[in-house]
């Protein structure tokens, strides 16, 4: 579960969120797979509540994007190669829609 507590995706990265229930997604990173699709609720500043999910299949993470207010995430349906943590933020890269 992920709460922001600041509006600006700027101060979101910077850490300004409360991030709890984590262990699915370091399993996630340190084994690179998981038997099921990992939930990630969202709950922005105003109260809005959104639900992405990210599973492993056949070597690639496989995220459903429900929320569009992250820079360079739209919401959609993607295929990626790459997963890694950076402080409380988990960014997946080399993407396809």
């Amino acid at each position: 579960m992920v709460e922001h507590k600041a509006q600006s995706f700027d101060q979101i990265a910077q850490g300004v969120l409360k991030v709890s229930h984590i262990d699915p997604i370091v399993d996630l990173l340190s084994q690179q797979r998981h038997e099921d699709p990992i939930t990630i609720d969202i709950f922005d500043h105003d109260g809005s509540h959104y639900q992405n999910t990210i599973a492993y299949q056949d070597g690639l993470f496989e995220f459903h994007n429900t929320y569009n207010g992250y820079k360079g995430a739209p919401q959609g349906n993607f295929s990626c190669k790459y997963i890694e943590k950076r402080g409380p933020l988990v960014y997946l890269s080399s993407c396809i829609s």
